[in-house]
């Protein structure tokens, strides 16, 4: 479009200057003779066209680079919209597929974790602790006193050194301790009512040199012994 101007305001000029050369022609000597003001005159007015013909093609031309300019930053508005939708979109590809590894890290873990626990249990004794209270009579005596029996079962994997101590101040302590067997803890110290309940911990080493400890609260209910877990740790 620019050349095209161009090209409209170059054969306008030559035009115009050539219908000016033949009015002017045969009047040249008069020309010389004139005035500086005069010839002034003449000249602007003789160019004032050519000046406000140029102007208005310089408007239009102008309008034209204006509109090209916009046209070229809206196509850069675009493709920049573009480029930033193209980033959004990898982003949450890139989400997505963070959210993806991250639930399969997840998913492993736990299955380890669940395997770890499966290998624990299989591994673990499962100790049941129950027990009763007897009393001994000593009739040449006149006397009696109460003896404690304490049962720990092992219905799980083999487990050793196991070390029982009760808040009375008495414990006792057993070697290997198989799957299906009892170890019996006698105990004779006596309890006074006001003593109960009393507390009872248990400690042992698991086939793989774990050492684990439980403790109970133990509560007496008629000649039977009660225990209650409160705390396992290892």
């Amino acid at each position: 479009m620019s050349k095209k101007l161009g090209w409209f305001g170059g054969v306008i000029t030559l035009v115009y200057l050539a219908i000016l050369g033949l009015l002017v022609w045969g009047r040249l000597p008069q020309l010389f003779d004139m005035e500086l003001n005069a010839v002034g005159d003449f000249l602007a007015g003789a160019f004032g066209p050519l000046a406000i013909l140029w102007l208005v093609l310089g408007f239009f031309q102008q309008g034209i680079e204006l509109r090209q300019n916009s046209e070229v930053l809206y196509l850069q508005a675009k493709e920049l919209q573009n480029s930033v939708t193209q980033q959004a979109d990898l982003a949450s590809t890139a989400k997505a597929q963070f959210d993806l590894d991250k639930a399969a890290l997840e998913h492993q873990i736990q299955k380890l974790k669940d395997e770890e626990s499966l290998r624990r249990r299989m591994l673990d004794p499962r100790l049941d602790v129950s027990g009763k209270c007897a009393v001994i009579a000593l009739p040449k005596e006149g006397k009696s006193f109460p003896k404690y029996v304490i049962n720990v079962r092992n219905r799980g994997n083999d487990c050793s050194e196991l070390h029982l101590a009760l808040s009375i101040g008495q414990e006792q302590k057993y070697g290997d301790l198989s799957r299906n067997n009892e170890w019996k803890a006698i105990f004779d110290q006596p309890v006074e009512p006001h003593e109960w309940p009393i507390y009872a911990d248990l400690s042992y080493l698991t086939t793989d040199h774990e050492k684990w400890s439980i403790s109970y609260i133990v509560h007496i209910n008629g000649d039977g012994l009660i225990f209650t877990e409160y705390s396992r740790s290892s």
